[in-house]
């Protein structure tokens, strides 16, 4: 929904890349929107800070000029654990679709952690809503208490 709303737009000029943080979609906090200059390989884009809650942070990064009509969304390797945009690889990088003029969006599927081998979080979520409104049990700590 994010993505229809602020990837559908031809181009961010800087009014229009500020203006971005006044849209008002359910469940979705916008943080910032910042041009961000030129720098090869990159070019300049719009870029876009938030949340959708309670906790999965989000990148959106949209060119100025010449957006080629198409959207590219990173997701995240092992545990997650970081918004990493600027990585070059596939995997939660968006960089590599900014490059062919993309909009991108990567996201942190609302893990936190110091790598994509840290799963310190996982113990401590037991119960976590799916997209369907269902229940979705996490694995359980390796440990219980007896």
């Amino acid at each position: 929904m994010i993505v229809l709303v602020i990837g559908g737009l031809p181009s961010a000029h800087a009014a229009d890349c500020a203006d971005l943080t006044n849209l008002k979609i359910n469940e979705t906090n916008l943080l910032s929107a910042t041009i961000v200059a030129a720098k090869p390989p990159l070019p300049e884009y719009c870029r876009v800070l938030g949340y959708v809650r309670p906790a999965i942070n989000f990148e959106i990064r949209l060119p100025t000029k010449d957006w080629n009509g198409k959207f590219l969304m990173a997701g995240c390797g092992g545990f997650c654990g970081a918004l990493d945009s600027d990585n070059m690889n596939l995997t939660n990088g968006a960089n590599i679709g900014l490059m062919r003029n993309y909009a991108t969006l990567s996201m942190d599927s609302g893990h936190w952690g110091a790598s994509v081998a840290d799963g310190r979080w996982a113990p401590m979520t037991t119960w976590w809503p799916s997209s369907t409104g269902a229940s979705v049990r996490s694995p359980q700590p390796l440990t219980s208490p007896r």
